[in-house]
Formats: C-alpha cells, sequence, structure tokens
C-alpha cells in the first residue's frame, strides 16, 4: 500500500529565548574550570547561545561539548573576568573571580 512512501526527517525548529539567567558570579581556581547552567525561558529554546570572556587573558569560555546551555570557564590568570552569554538580541553577565591555584 504505502511501497513507494518516503519518509522525509524534518529538524526541529528553531525556538530562541526571550531571556537568559546564567549566574551573576563564579569562582574557579588557575587551570581548574567552572561550569555555569544557562536558563532559557522558553526553557525549550534551542538556538544556539555564545559566550564571550571580557578578559581572556584571566579566564576562557566556551559551551559545554554537547549541552549549549552550560558554559565552561577555565581560570588562566589571578584577576577577573565577565563571561557574556548571547542569543541574539538577549544577553546575561557572570563575573568570574579567578583564583590561585591550590
Amino acid at each position: 500500500l504505502f511501497a513507494n512512501a518516503k519518509i522525509i526527517a524534518t529538524s526541529e525548529p528553531t525556538v530562541a529565548p526571550t531571556t537568559i539567567t546564567m549566574p551573576a558570579t563564579a569562582t574557579v581556581k588557575v587551570g581548574e574550570t567552572v561550569e555555569l547552567p544557562i536558563v532559557t525561558d522558553p526553557f525549550q529554546a534551542n538556538a544556539e547561545i555564545t559566550y564571550t570572556s571580557s578578559a581572556e587573558a584571566k579566564g576562557t569560555v566556551a559551551a559545554k561539548s554537547g549541552n549549549n546551555k552550560v558554559a565552561v570557564v577555565t581560570g588562566v590568570a589571578e584577576g577577573s573576568t565577565t563571561i557574556t552569554a548571547t542569543c541574539g538580541n538577549v544577553t546575561d553577565t557572570c563575573t568570574v573571580t579567578v583564583q590561585a591555584a591550590s
């Protein structure tokens, strides 16, 4: 009956968040990482979130592999950096303090 039917895979439509919320502050030691969870509204938002560090000499940031709603910050040198999460026109920031390794 359906011998010539084709299955067409479609991806989910992109849903952009109306808000992004991340922790206001975090602390990490030099050479270590800290994960910053991102909460979006709506929760099911799946548009790509990009992350930047205001001072990469102090701390770098990247999306967690396989989970774009988690920013991974690596401590580089003592000091602080502001991590910004952006999706379209929506942003939030987190001030990360980088402490000396113990």
